[in-house]
């Protein structure tokens, strides 16, 4: 792809560290960045994953088109589910606070 590592990485939203976490098999990555990956290197999750199914393909208006989908689609998804926890939080710090004043009283 003629990206360096810190290129990848920035585009895939990750440390450098993470990524050479990754390459080395010390961790691996969440889903929805295993599929952002397969988006930018235009190959199918499945080849990414096993080496099996559609693999690289030349670089198109529509495989470019694909893969910004794919990338917005997953970080609309991690956005979603921060904003869950967020909620969350903020719900257990209510109920905290509630019990705090209540043991003030």
């Amino acid at each position: 792809m003629d990206l360096t590592t810190a290129q990848l990485a920035r585009r895939l939203g990750v440390r450098t560290a993470t990524l050479s976490n990754w390459e080395s098999g010390i961790s691996e990555p969440r889903a929805n960045r295993l599929v952002m990956l397969a988006g930018m290197m235009n190959v199918s999750l499945s080849w990414l994953m096993v080496g099996k199914g559609g693999g690289p393909m030349v670089h198109t208006f529509d495989t470019e088109m694909t893969y910004l989908k794919t990338s917005l689609l997953a970080l609309k998804a991690e956005a979603e589910s921060t904003a869950v926890q967020i909620e969350e939080l903020v719900d257990r710090l209510d109920e905290l606070s509630g019990a705090q004043q209540d043991n003030d009283a």
